[in-house]
C-alpha cells in the first residue's frame, strides 16, 4: 500500500491574521522508506546507527525527506569517488611489464 506525502505548506493563524510558511512534514518509516525503496527496518537501524538523520518521537521513527534525498546524495558521490579510485589504481599489465 502506498502512503501519500503530506503537503509541504500549511497556514499558521498569528494573532489577527493567516500567515503562510515553508514547513516541510515529518514522514512515518514505511513512507521514508518507500522513497529509498528500502525496507523500514532497513530505514529504522540506519537511524539508530546514526547513518540516516531521523527524530525518534515515542516509539517512531521520523524522517525529512530533504535529509533522506541529502543523505541518498552523499552516497551516490561517495560511491562515485569510491569507483573512480578504484579505476584510476587499475594497471594494464602484459608479460612481464606494467603500463
Amino acid at each position: 500500500m502506498e502512503h501519500a506525502i503530506p503537503p509541504r505548506s500549511v497556514h499558521i493563524h498569528n494573532s489577527s491574521h493567516f500567515s503562510s510558511i515553508d514547513f516541510e512534514p515529518l514522514l512515518d518509516s514505511i513512507q521514508a522508506a518507500s522513497l529509498l525503496r528500502i525496507h523500514p527496518k532497513t530505514l529504522q537501524k540506519l537511524a539508530r546507527r546514526g547513518e540516516i538523520q531521523g527524530t525518534h518521537i515515542g516509539k517512531l521513527w521520523r524522517f525529512r525527506a530533504s535529509v533522506l534525498n541529502d543523505w541518498l546524495l552523499r552516497r551516490l558521490v561517495q560511491n562515485v569517488l569510491t569507483f573512480q579510485s578504484q579505476t584510476s589504481t587499475v594497471r594494464t599489465c602484459r608479460g612481464l611489464s606494467c603500463q
